[in-house]
């Protein structure tokens, strides 16, 4: 196992959510409505080939000799990808909950539904996918990677949860692990790589998928949303920067588990109509205020928690008479503050 480093970056304004890799090309979904394919043959010097649009936001994207597209409310959506430069869709499958993060082996496609759930979908054929097997029991699956016989899953209410997938037509969960603040997962060689929203990357050891143990971390520049390892280098979509890191032969850090500041994973849904709900994790006993601002900075609401004990905590938020638009809210715990931003739908 070795430690990552930085050696470049590019700037994409559309609020990049996810990135895949195959061969020269990096695959960046937006959440404003576009896929964004860039040039990496040069990892020092990465430049943007084209972009596709969408009629919504596009989350997660996983290649193979096609594009498999998670688009959230949309569903799922096969590209073809033959020539990069000119990209086409061809078909549409829609999934009950929010498509947010898809992994795709052998024509099996492997969803994190949010809300939905976790589903497996046949897409052999690509013109015409058929669902194979669901599990409802999860309420908001926000990524997916799998391995083996086993499914890594991030959901915004119970962190890790491994799933065997070994039969997609019969899928069921075999272990839970509380990760806060937990984004996207990608597994490299025995190790899980996972991205936080307060912008550090976690490592954790899965030789026995049973078991993980937490074994390094890293910082990045923005809120670290979504990864891609591909032949040791780690392709990071970085809320406004796209983010290229790799392993060198130095070791394994020490993992430090000290608490930290109060954790702000997400707000579910996102984007959302008139109410969302914002999950956080309080690392001790902390008087919680909540305030929300629109994109100019002014303060639109404000809510005044109280103190909460030490452990996962959610707030309902109600934007009723408030326009559509990007929001951002902070949540302060006495003396530290964290901020996230949300997107109101009329």
């Amino acid at each position: 196992m070795s430690h990552p480093v930085k050696i470049s970056s590019l700037h994409i304004y559309d609020d990049p959510q996810d990135v895949e890799v195959e061969g020269q090309y990096a695959y960046i979904a937006n959440e404003n409505q576009r896929v964004t394919i860039v040039d990496i043959s040069n990892p020092y010097n990465p430049q943007v080939l084209t972009s596709i649009d969408s009629l919504c936001h596009a989350k997660e994207i996983f290649i193979d000799s096609l594009a498999y597209v998670a688009y959230c409310w949309s569903g799922v959506r096969v590209l073809d990808i033959t020539d990069p430069a000119n990209p086409a869709y061809l078909s549409t499958f829609n999934t009950v909950g929010w498509a947010w993060d898809i992994y795709e082996r052998d024509g099996i496609l492997h969803v994190a539904d949010n809300s939905g759930g976790f589903c497996t979908i046949d897409a052999r054929d690509p013109h015409h996918p058929v669902l194979l097997d669901s599990l409802r029991s999860l309420h908001g699956t926000i990524s997916v990677c799998v391995d083996g016989d086993y499914a890594y899953l991030i959901d915004a209410w119970a962190g890790l949860v491994i799933l065997n997938v070994s039969d997609p037509a019969n899928i069921f969960r075999v272990c839970t692990r509380y990760i806060s603040q937990a984004r996207d997962i990608q597994v490299f060689e025995n190790y899980a790589i996972i991205s936080r929203g307060t912008g550090r990357l976690r490592v954790y050891d899965i030789s026995d998928p049973l078991s993980p143990v937490p074994v390094d971390s890293v910082n990045t520049w923005g809120s670290a949303n979504e990864l891609c390892i591909r032949n040791g280098y780690i392709y990071v979509a970085d809320e406004i920067y796209f983010e290229i890191l790799r392993f060198i032969p130095t070791g394994i850090q020490d993992y430090d588990t000290r608490p930290r500041a109060s954790a702000l994973p997400l707000n579910y849904p996102n984007p959302f109509n008139v109410s969302t709900t914002i999950l956080y994790a309080l690392p001790s006993e902390s008087e919680v205020i909540i305030e929300f601002f629109d994109i100019t900075g002014r303060i639109v609401d404000a809510a005044t928690i109280g103190r909460l004990k030490a452990g996962e905590q959610s707030h309902i938020w109600n934007a009723a008479g408030l326009s559509s638009g990007i929001y951002f809210y902070r949540i302060k715990a006495d003396e530290f503050s964290e901020t996230g931003k949300c997107l109101l739908l009329r």
